[in-house]
């Protein structure tokens, strides 16, 4: 069996075509893993350890507690926990979503107090708290 010539520039230029798609499907592929796993590592570096002070409320009431008219702020915000509403620290204008601990943050609901924590975006996931000495 014998080509012509025409067949054969034909055949290469199909395999140049095939090897320039296959090295273009690879570098995409390989371009996403990358940024992918650069965006995991600035998540990971997004999260930082440290202390912050400020008063342990809810976050319904803030700094209002308005919801148990009656009752001191402690109450107040022990009662908002005890319904659904999660416990933040709130630092002036800055609010942050406690986790963790809820037993300790029990005990300081209402009052200033120095929270150690891994903080990723407005979550400070709580390692202890202590109560701030005046």
């Amino acid at each position: 069996m014998r080509l012509h010539n025409g067949s054969w520039l034909r055949l290469i230029g199909y395999c140049t075509v095939a090897v320039l798609a296959s090295a273009l499907g690879l570098a995409i592929l390989f371009t996403g893993a990358t940024v992918t796993f650069a965006a995991g590592a600035s998540d990971a570096e997004s999260v930082a350890a440290g202390t912050y002070t400020g008063m342990v409320t809810d976050e319904h009431c803030g700094a209002k507690h308005d919801r148990y008219p009656g009752k001191s702020a402690s109450e107040c915000a022990k009662m908002c926990a005890l319904n659904g509403s999660k416990y933040v620290l709130l630092d002036g204008d800055t609010v942050y979503t406690l986790s963790g601990k809820d037993l300790a943050l029990d005990k300081l609901a209402g009052r200033r107090a120095t929270v150690m924590g891994t903080l990723q975006g407005t979550n400070l996931n709580v390692i202890s708290v202590s109560a701030e000495h005046p």
